[in-house]
């Protein structure tokens, strides 16, 4: 990418079809080092862009193919993957387990698994206490991963991965209710 003047993009290489896809994940885990997941399979890449071009490496795939898949970055710099199906945005093969790559090893671990399915448009977000929030997933779609609380408004369900602990919070619309699930 040169951007001066009008600035300039210069094709580098193409990725092979195994590797890309519109529904996979990526996550930039280290300066320049990009892991790339899911989408058209279950494979993983990790593309490092430091030097004058890019170099593409396979890693380990994860245990299942995950379409719309997300990718946050743990504070160790692992990643950890949540959400997805085989087929876009159905629910066919889902995942909902959390799987953790760790790029000292290039291994993904399978950890707590989540009670929805989380699919097309889910965010995954890492909190302060170093668990991460899964929530939305499945509109339009096969699910709403929505609920109805009396009067109010519809609110979005969310998991909770303590990764940690290996637990996964349930039920964060209901705090009354909530349920826990050791993996």
């Amino acid at each position: 990418i040169d951007t001066a003047a009008s600035g300039q993009l210069t094709l580098a290489g193409q990725f092979s079809s195994t590797y890309v896809g519109w529904t996979s994940g990526a996550a930039m885990y280290r300066s320049g080092k990009i892991l790339q997941f899911g989408g058209n399979s279950n494979g993983a890449v990790v593309i490092d862009i430091t030097g004058a071009q890019p170099v593409v490496t396979p890693m380990a795939s994860m245990s299942s193919q995950r379409q719309w898949v997300s990718g946050t970055v743990l504070a160790d710099g692992r990643v950890v993957a949540t959400g997805g199906s085989a087929v876009e945005n159905q629910l066919s093969d889902v995942n909902t387990s959390a799987e953790v790559w760790d790029p000292a090893t290039g291994q993904w671990t399978v950890g707590p698994s989540g009670l929805r399915a989380r699919l097309y448009h889910s965010t995954a977000l890492l909190l302060p206490d170093a668990s991460v929030m899964v929530s939305g997933g499945g509109a339009a779609g096969p699910l709403a991963n929505k609920h109805t609380v009396g009067r109010l408004a519809s609110v979005f369900s969310g998991d909770l991965y303590d990764l940690q602990l290996g637990l996964v919070l349930f039920g964060q619309t209901n705090p009354g209710n909530d349920a826990y699930a050791k993996a």
